[in-house]
């Protein structure tokens, strides 16, 4: 839970210095995008989870739509960025 609180804290520092007003927004906007998002990761022949085939869908107006390769990449990156 520290995590999550700490991820709280750093949206809301970084939006504020936009703007007060802005916060808010931006951490709305951040939960609906992370309530829509889904990761799957499959299981091999022997039972165990096979880490090399991981899958991220985004729920959009038809359904839950593959993430391309690029956007799951610069969306790792910035995770890890802020994981530093």
């Amino acid at each position: 839970m520290s995590r999550a609180t700490e991820f709280d804290d750093k949206v809301a520092a970084d939006a504020t210095e936009v703007s007060t007003n802005y916060s808010a927004v931006v951490a709305l906007s951040i939960r609906q995008a992370l309530a829509t998002t889904e990761i799957t990761i499959s299981k091999g022949a022997d039972g165990s989870w096979n880490t090399t085939d991981v899958m991220v869908f985004m729920k959009g107006q038809y359904g839950f739509v593959p993430i391309s390769d690029a956007r799951l990449k610069l969306q790792t990156r910035n995770i890890q960025q802020w994981r530093e």
